[in-house]
C-alpha cells in the first residue's frame, strides 16, 4: 500500500507558487481593441446595451447579462475603473486558493502540485465563467470545511456575479448552492443553523431580484429568453459537419482528461467505498464532479478553436473536486497516487497542444506592450466594414439596425444603433425568439433604417419571421457596398406596416425521407412543420449532439437543393421560394416573392436515428396589402 511522508515547502519558498499562480492567472489583456466578425458584433452590442441601460431580457436578449462586459473586455464604452477593481478582487480570491493549498502541503505534499496544475489549466485560455465556477466551488467547499460564514458569503457573491455575467454557468452555480444548502440543512440538528441556511438561499434570490432592478434586467424575460437560446444552441450547432469529423478529434483530449478525473472519483469510490464516502459531503463532491464532467463534455464539442488546448481550461472545476477529495481525506493519501497517475496518463496528449504562450504572457500586456503596428491591423480590419460617407450622413438622421450578423458595421460607421431584441440566436431561432424580433420590427419603436446583408445567403430560413416582418415594415431605399465588398440593402421604414393576409392552403403529414408535392398557391408560399425527436434523439441531444436533419427542395425549374434543417426553427416556417442569390433576395423584398422561383416539392432526410417518422406540416400563402 502506498504511503506518504509529511512534507512542506521551506518557509522562505511559500511565496513562490503564489506569485507564479497569480502571474499565470492575471488577465493578459485589460481592454481589447475590437475587430470585425460575428463575435465582435455581439460583444460591441453587449457593451452598447449596458452603457445605454437597455432592459436585458426585453430590449436586448442573449446568454450574456448586463455584466457580461467583465468577460468580453472590449475597449468600447468600457468602465475601466470597475473592471480593474473586479480584477483585483478576483485575483485576491485566487491568492486565497493558492495560499490555502500551500498550507495544506504541510500535511499532503501533492495538494499544492495538483492545485498549481489546475491553475495552469485555467490560464491556458482564460474564460471568466470557468474561473468563477472554480472559485465558487472552492469557497463553498472551504465553508463546509472551516465553518466560517464569510466563505459562504463569498460563494454567494460569486454566484450573483455569474448570474449577471452569463446565465448558462450561473444555472450550475445556483443548482450547486441550492443542493448544498438543502443537504446541509437535512444533516444538521440545529434549528438555528437550518434557518440560517434557508435565509442565505432566500437572500441569494432576493439579491438577484434587487440587482435585476439596479442593472435594468427584466428577470423573467432574461431567464426565459436565455434558456431559449441555450436550449436551441444544441440544435443549431448540428448543422456543422466537423462535429463528427475533424472537430471530434480536437475535442478528445479534454474529454479524455475529464473522463480520467471522473473515473478517479467514481471508480475509486467503488473500490474504496468506505474511504471515499465518509459523509454526505463526499456525495456532494460526486455530484459536483459529475456536473463538471457533463459541462466539459458538452463544451468540448461546441467550442470552436483550432486545437484542443483551449478546452482543457474547462476541466478545472472537476479537477478541483478531485483535489478536495485527496487533500481533505487523510485515508485517501494511501490510495491517491493511483488516482493521480490515472489522471496524468492523458497529460502527454494534452501537452502536445497546450498553448503555453498565454500563461507566460505579461499581465495586461496590451496596456504595456501594445504596438502601433497591431493597432493599425485592427483599424484596417474595422475599415473593411466602412461605407460611403454620403450614406452615413443620410443614415445619421435616424436610428439603424444591421441584419442579420455584422452588427459592427453600425459601430465602426458611428451610426445611431438601435438593436432588435434577439441580436443573435446561434442559428437556433425558436418561435419565441423569432416572435420577439418580428414584433419589434413591426412596432412603433422600430429603427428608421435596417442595413440588410445580401451576402448572408446561407440558412435563410433560420430567422424567417424577422425577414417577413421586414418586408411588411420596410421598403428598399438603395443598395450599397462596404469597403470589403459586402452588399447591403438600405431598408427604410414605411409610413405604416403593410397588413398581412394569411391563407391556409393545406395541412397534412409527411414522413422522413418521403417526397411531398405541394398544392399550387398564389402569393408568398410559406412552409411550417414540426419535427420531433425520439427518446433516443433526445438522449443524444442531451449527452452529445442531436442527430442531423436535412431539407431537400425541388424548384419549379426541376433543380434540387439540399440544406441543413434546424428543428426549433421549423414551426415558425420559412418561404417557399428560391433565395440563393443576392438578386433573388432583392426580388423577394421588392415584390414579396412573386418573381422568385417557387418550391414545388420537399422532403426531410437523415441518415441518423433520432427523429420521429411522422412530420406534420402546413402550407400557407401570405399576401401583403400595400398602404
Amino acid at each position: 500500500m502506498l504511503s506518504f511522508k509529511r512534507y512542506s515547502l521551506p518557509k522562505d519558498w511559500n511565496y513562490i507558487p503564489l506569485l507564479i499562480g497569480l502571474y499565470w492567472l492575471w488577465p493578459k489583456h485589460f481592454a481589447r481593441i475590437p475587430s470585425i466578425g460575428l463575435d465582435w458584433s455581439w460583444i460591441l452590442s453587449l457593451h452598447y446595451a449596458y452603457a445605454n441601460k437597455l432592459i436585458f431580457g426585453k430590449e436586448w436578449v442573449f446568454t450574456y447579462g448586463p455584466l457580461g462586459w467583465l468577460s468580453t473586455r472590449a475597449d468600447y464604452l468600457l468602465n475601466q475603473p470597475l473592471l480593474l477593481g473586479f480584477d483585483l478582487v478576483k485575483m485576491t480570491l485566487f491568492g486565497i486558493v493558492i495560499q490555502y493549498f500551500i498550507e495544506r502541503s504541510k500535511v499532503y505534499k501533492y495538494g499544492l502540485f495538483l492545485v498549481m496544475y489546475g491553475v495552469f489549466i485555467l490560464s491556458l485560455l482564460p474564460d471568466l465563467m470557468i474561473e468563477l465556477l472554480f472559485l465558487f466551488q472552492f469557497f463553498l467547499y472551504l465553508f463546509h470545511t472551516e465553518k466560517k460564514y464569510s466563505y459562504l458569503f463569498v460563494a454567494v457573491w460569486i454566484g450573483v456575479m455569474m448570474f449577471f455575467i452569463k446565465l448558462n454557468y450561473a444555472f450550475i452555480g445556483s443548482l450547486l448552492l441550492g443542493t448544498y444548502l438543502f443537504l446541509a440543512s437535512i444533516h444538521t440538528r440545529s434549528l438555528k443553523t437550518k434557518l440560517v441556511y434557508l435565509g442565505i438561499m432566500i437572500g441569494y434570490v432576493l439579491t438577484i431580484v434587487i440587482f435585476s432592478q439596479l442593472l435594468h434586467v427584466d428577470l423573467l424575460g432574461y431567464l426565459k429568453a436565455s434558456i431559449e437560446v441555450i436550449s436551441g444552441y444544441n440544435d443549431g450547432m448540428n448543422i456543422y459537419n466537423q462535429y463528427q469529423i475533424n472537430y471530434t478529434r480536437r475535442a478528445l483530449p479534454p474529454v479524455l482528461m475529464a473522463s480520467a478525473i471522473t473515473l478517479a472519483v467514481w471508480i475509486g469510490g467503488i473500490l474504496y467505498f468506505k474511504v471515499y464516502l465518509k459523509n454526505w459531503f463526499d456525495g456532494f463532491l460526486y455530484v459536483c464532479t459529475s456536473i463538471s464532467f457533463y459541462l466539459i463534455y458538452k463544451h468540448a464539442f461546441t467550442f470552436y478553436t483550432d486545437g484542443p488546448a483551449s478546452e482543457f481550461f474547462t476541466t478545472a472545476p472537476a479537477w478541483l473536486s478531485l483535489i478536495w477529495f485527496f487533500t481533505q481525506n487523510d485515508a485517501l493519501q494511501k490510495v491517491s497516487l493511483k488516482a493521480i497517475v490515472l489522471v496524468l496518463l492523458v497529460v502527454p496528449v494534452g501537452l502536445a497542444s497546450f498553448w503555453v504562450a498565454n500563461p507566460m504572457a505579461l499581465p495586461y500586456n496590451d496596456a504595456i506592450l501594445y504596438s502601433s503596428v497591431e493597432k493599425e491591423v485592427y483599424q484596417a480590419d474595422q475599415k473593411k466594414h466602412s461605407i460611403d460617407s454620403n450614406v452615413i450622413k443620410e443614415l445619421s438622421k435616424g436610428t439603424v439596425d444591421v441584419f442579420p450578423t455584422n452588427l459592427d458595421i453600425a459601430f465602426y460607421n458611428e451610426l445611431n444603433y438601435k438593436p432588435r431584441p434577439v441580436i443573435l440566436g446561434y442559428k437556433a431561432y425558436t418561435p419565441q425568439l423569432q416572435h420577439l424580433n418580428a414584433e419589434f420590427f413591426t412596432s412603433d419603436h422600430k429603427p428608421d433604417y435596417v442595413l440588410y446583408e445580401l451576402s448572408k445567403l446561407e440558412h435563410f430560413h433560420l430567422d424567417a419571421q424577422s425577414r417577413l416582418a421586414l418586408t411588411r415594415a420596410y421598403q428598399i431605399k438603395k443598395e450599397i457596398v462596404t469597403k470589403a465588398g459586402d452588399s447591403l440593402l438600405v431598408l427604410e421604414k414605411r409610413k405604416g406596416v403593410q397588413p398581412l393576409h394569411e391563407t391556409l392552403i393545406e395541412k397534412k403529414q409527411t414522413h422522413v425521407n418521403e417526397w411531398c408535392r405541394l398544392t399550387a398557391y398564389e402569393g408568398m408560399g410559406w412552409l411550417t412543420c414540426q419535427v420531433d425527436y425520439t427518446i433516443w434523439g433526445k438522449l443524444r441531444r442531451f449527452l452529445f449532439q442531436p442527430p442531423r436533419l436535412y431539407l431537400e427542395v425541388e424548384y419549379a425549374d426541376h433543380t434540387v437543393e439540399k440544406r441543413p434543417a434546424v428543428p426549433p426553427c421549423l414551426p415558425s416556417g420559412f418561404p417557399l421560394q428560391r433565395l440563393n442569390s443576392k438578386q433573388e433576395q432583392y426580388e423577394w423584398f421588392e415584390n414579396g416573392g412573386k418573381k422568385n422561383t417557387p418550391i414545388v416539392a420537399f422532403r426531410f432526410t437523415t441518415e441518423e436515428a433520432g427523429f420521429k417518422d411522422t412530420i406534420p406540416y402546413g402550407i400557407k400563402s401570405y399576401t401583403l396589402t400595400p398602404q
